[in-house]
């Protein structure tokens, strides 16, 4: 008479889980027209495209350092800044607005439950 393995639920659980999560990726994955194996790939980080750059030894958290070199179409970029920069404002009013309309909405808030 052969001797049986107990396994406890947590086991069973686990090896339900290596099983069916990779299952549901890949149909998942096929559902969505996707490609199971790239998409795998590119979720775990393991194929790096040839395009990255190597890393060099300045901190990444650190942003790029600005170019000292005037783009050609510089002219454009200051209309844009300025544009930008009007839009800004603007919406800063309005936000200031916004504000100030709460702030009376909620006075009146205030004395609709006073004077109930």
């Amino acid at each position: 008479m052969a001797r049986r393995l107990k396994v406890t639920g947590f086991t069973r659980f686990l090896l339900v889980m290596i099983i069916l999560i990779p299952l549901a990726f890949v149909g998942a994955a096929l559902y969505n027209g996707q490609d199971p194996l790239t998409e795998a790939k590119k979720l775990l980080g393991i194929e790096q495209s040839a395009n990255k750059p190597a890393p060099t030894d300045r901190n990444i958290n650190q942003p790029p350092r600005p170019q000292n070199n005037q783009p050609e179409n510089a002219g454009t970029n200051n209309t844009q800044n300025e544009a930008l920069q009007r839009r800004l404002e603007k919406l800063e009013r309005d936000n200031a607005a916004l504000q100030e309309r709460v702030k009376q909405l909620d006075l009146e808030i205030k004395e609709l439950k006073r004077q109930r």
